[in-house]
Parts: structure tokens; C-alpha cells; sequence
């Protein structure tokens, strides 16, 4: 068997296929004069000559035992299409957004920022939701009870969030459900606050952007002082605890060519469980900061660099798009039955501001909660948000169509969006194909391409990637 075919051949069996998955199950990606077969329904990644993909295609494989066997497997049904929940919620993922206020004044920040509001959300309605969502849990049969805290900066309503864990924690007292506490953060808080997080919660996702002058120009407090040295100091308290400590870094075209350098500075330091790095998403206030993407190439590449460094200090480099062995139809909480509680008592799919999703003719309203009738949610929304992750014409000719899932929603594949890949296409491709590579035992060749922006262009700008196979139905 060719070493360059990676596949599970267990209990393949040659059974017709739904006909509306064809021509969205199997695609091709084309590597130098070779042609890299990717079906992810199907658990299948090949590397084939062009005239291995004709025959295919052209179902000339009687001749040819590996054709042969591709082709029995990409014509049995797939062993992971992707389906949306159907009936009633159930929910899995609790998120308070406690405020959309922030003690930061980051030049990039486009949720909100310092001009958001600074209300907080009320004690009474996360108790309501705690309620509602240990009943729902326990109904379903679940045992984990993930609540995650969000904003702006959730920890400048200390208050509010030390009250809502132990509720929540007296509430799950009793039942089989394990409360799992998460926070999104940047640290910037006071040593004995770092102290407490750090003995109350299960895991934080920290913002840091880089060393100081990167962190400090990127996310300062004010126009004088920047907070590199107090989420530093906060990353130290939490690093020394037992804890999922991960680091969240935005990146710029200032430090793209710095990445390997941050991760191995950030995997030395602190040893976190794991680091992302996600380029800079524009706005009014990056255009008005001077502050610019990095290149999608430029960003690839150096994505693998800041792998490597990380996982040599043992170290998880991740790409929230980047799910390449386990089909899905969303990378993010929206269609995922997740409850997002904002400061104003809506109950949302998305973290994002309504008026985000609202300018794209988009509604991820599931419903609200109020102090006196508790949690109502609309189950007619929950099913129609479903049907939603469906819809994203531009990832319908795209190879990571199933793993990207078109990222976000709102920002990325909202309907009406160009069908043109953008910077954030352009480096998903290119990254996932060179994982897929990696996959089929080909490190070699993803070393290569790593050199070569042609190769990598070809990759990043191909219109479609369809293979196009006809199978006979019964």
C-alpha cells in the first residue's frame, strides 16, 4: 500500500451515499504536480499523481489495488457527516457576560472597549440561569457543568462573579453535575484578586499579546501606562497553580515575524497548557491605531515556526479554525446549543453584541431571563440558529468546509459575504493543508511548501477544490 495514503480501512463497506453530499464530501488540493485527495467525511487523506485523480474521477481503477480501494471507501457512506441537534435545547455550555466594560484601553478591541457601558448583570437572572441550567443538565443525563465568564473584562465585577460560583457550587450539591468555572481575562487585576482566581477557577484564558512592548502598545491602560507588568504578574500567580492556564495572543503585522520567538518566550516562562494566535481582525479603531493584519502567507508560515517552539517545551500551539479529524459544522459556540447571558437579560448564541449580527440580518437570539419570570428560551430561534451554521455560501467550494466550519459567523460567512477567500481564508487553507500533509506522513514536502509562496499561493487561491466522482445509486 502506498505509504503516502492515510486511511482507516475497518469494515469498509461500498453502500450509496446520501446524492445531495457528493460534491461536498471529497476534495482535492493541489501539491506541486501531485494532487492531495482530502474526503473528511470519510476519514481519508491521500497524496496522488494527476493521473491517479483522472482514473479516479473517470472510475478507471479495476487495475490499480490502491485506486480500487480509495475508491470503495470515498463511495461507502460516511462515517462522520455532520448533523445539527434536532428537539428540544440541550445545552452543554453556560457563558455570563458579566459587562461589556473594561478597565483596558486596547487599540484594537472591537468588542465594545472602553466606551461599552459599564453595567453588570444582574446577580438575580444568573441565579435564574444556574437554575434552569442544572435542571436542563440533569434531564439530559450530563454531568459536567462548564460556566464560563466573559466581557469586556469580567473580573472588574468581582462581586457578582464570586457570588455566582457559590451558587452555583451549592446548587450542583447534591446532584451529579461537576462544575467546571472558565474565564476569559487580561489580567489586569490586583495580586490578592490573582490569588483568589487562581484557587477558584478550573481554567483562564489569558490575554498577552507578546513581551512588554508588544503587550504594552497593543493592550495599554491608558495613553501613559501600559499593563504588561500586571498580567505578567498575573500569569506568574496563575502558572504556579493548578490550573488550564492558556494564553490568547493577537497578532499584528508588527509581530507576525516574531511568533516563534513569543511562543517559546510564553512556553518558558509560564509553561501554559496552551497558546493561540489569531491575526488581527480590522476595524475603525485598528485604522485609526495604524495597527494592520499580518500577510495570510506571512501568518502561515509562522503559525508552524511558534508549533514547533512551543511543542519543544511541550506546549499545545492551537487555531481555534483548525479541527481537521473531527467533522463539524460550527467552530464556535453558535448552532452548539450554548447559552450566552448578556448584561441586558437576552440570551444569545454569540458572544458578540447584537448589533454586530444585526447589521448582517442575522438574529442569535434564543431568548432571555428576567428576575421575575426566570429563564424563557424560544425554541422556534434555537432550531432556526441551527439551520444557520448550514448556510455559508462562500465555505460551500472550500476544502475546510468541515473543519473551519467558516469560522465566525458574524464576521466571516455571514450570508451575503464575498464568495472570495479573504486573508482569514487564505491562512486557514494553507494551514490546514499542511496538517493534512503532516497526516499523510509527508513533513517533509509541508517543509517545502513552507518556502515557497507560489506553491503556497496555488493552495490559498484555488477556486474550488472539488473532486468530482459519480457513483451509481440504489
Amino acid at each position: 500500500m502506498n505509504k503516502r495514503v492515510a486511511e482507516k480501512r475497518d469494515n469498509t463497506q461500498t453502500i450509496a451515499r446520501p446524492q445531495s453530499i457528493d460534491q461536498q464530501a471529497y476534495f482535492k488540493i493541489p501539491i506541486y504536480d501531485e494532487w492531495l485527495v482530502h474526503a473528511p467525511l470519510h476519514e481519508l487523506n491521500a497524496l496522488l499523481p494527476s493521473d491517479h485523480i483522472c482514473k479516479l474521477q473517470a472510475n478507471v481503477c479495476e487495475d490499480d489495488e490502491v485506486l480500487s480501494l480509495l475508491r470503495n471507501i470515498l463511495k461507502a457512506s460516511p462515517k462522520h457527516a455532520p448533523t445539527t441537534a434536532g428537539g428540544n435545547i440541550d445545552p452543554r455550555f453556560l457563558v455570563f457576560v458579566t459587562t461589556r466594560g473594561c478597565n483596558l484601553g486596547c487599540v484594537y478591541c472591537h468588542f465594545d472597549g472602553p466606551t461599552a457601558p459599564h453595567n453588570s448583570l444582574e446577580l438575580e437572572r444568573c441565579r435564574q440561569t444556574i437554575d434552569w441550567m442544572v435542571d436542563a443538565l440533569e434531564k439530559h443525563g450530563h454531568e459536567d457543568l462548564p460556566v464560563h465568564f466573559f466581557g469586556g473584562e469580567p473580573f472588574t465585577t468581582p462581586t457578582l462573579i464570586e457570588t455566582v460560583i457559590d451558587y452555583t457550587n451549592e446548587r450542583c450539591r447534591g446532584t451529579a453535575l461537576k462544575p467546571r468555572f472558565i474565564a476569559t481575562t487580561n489580567g489586569f487585576v490586583s495580586e490578592a484578586r490573582a490569588e483568589w482566581i487562581a484557587n477558584h477557577f478550573d481554567q483562564i484564558v489569558l490575554s498577552l499579546d507578546g513581551p512588554k512592548q508588544i503587550h504594552d502598545k497593543n493592550r495599554p491602560v491608558n495613553q501613559t501606562s501600559g499593563s504588561f507588568e500586571i498580567t505578567s504578574r498575573t500569569a506568574d500567580i496563575l502558572s504556579k497553580k493548578d490550573l488550564e492556564l492558556s494564553f490568547r495572543g493577537c497578532i499584528t503585522s508588527d509581530s507576525v515575524q516574531q511568533m516563534g520567538e513569543i511562543a517559546k518566550w510564553m512556553s518558558t516562562r509560564w509553561h501554559p497548557r496552551s497558546i493561540k494566535f489569531e491575526p488581527l481582525t480590522v476595524n475603525s479603531l485598528t485604522l485609526a491605531a495604524g495597527l494592520e493584519p499580518p500577510d495570510p502567507f506571512d501568518f502561515a508560515v509562522q503559525w508552524f515556526h511558534a508549533r514547533d517552539a512551543a511543542a519543544r517545551h511541550g506546549v499545545d500551539l492551537t487555531y481555534t479554525p483548525i479541527n481537521p479529524g473531527e467533522p463539524r459544522l460550527s467552530s464556535c459556540l453558535v448552532g452548539n446549543d450554548a447559552l450566552v447571558v448578556h448584561p441586558d437579560g437576552t440570551i444569545n448564541a454569540c458572544y458578540l453584541d447584537s448589533e454586530e449580527w444585526k447589521q448582517h440580518g442575522m438574529d442569535l437570539r434564543l431568548g432571555e431571563v428576567s428576575s421575575g419570570q426566570g429563564v424563557n428560551i424560544d425554541q422556534q430561534r434555537v432550531d432556526e440558529v441551527r439551520e444557520l451554521v448550514k448556510q455559508k455560501d462562500r465555505c460551500s467550494k472550500c476544502f475546510c468546509r468541515w473543519s473551519c466550519a467558516g469560522g465566525c459567523h458574524v464576521t466571516n460567512t455571514y450570508q451575503g459575504a464575498s464568495m472570495e477567500y479573504d486573508s482569514f481564508c487564505v491562512g486557514t487553507r494553507i494551514i490546514t493543508a499542511c496538517l493534512l500533509l503532516e497526516a499523510t506522513g509527508c513533513g517533509s514536502l509541508v517543509k517545502r511548501l513552507l518556502t515557497d509562496r507560489q506553491a503556497l499561493e496555488k493552495i490559498a487561491r484555488q477556486s474550488t477544490d472539488h473532486l468530482n466522482l459519480e457513483f451509481s445509486h440504489v
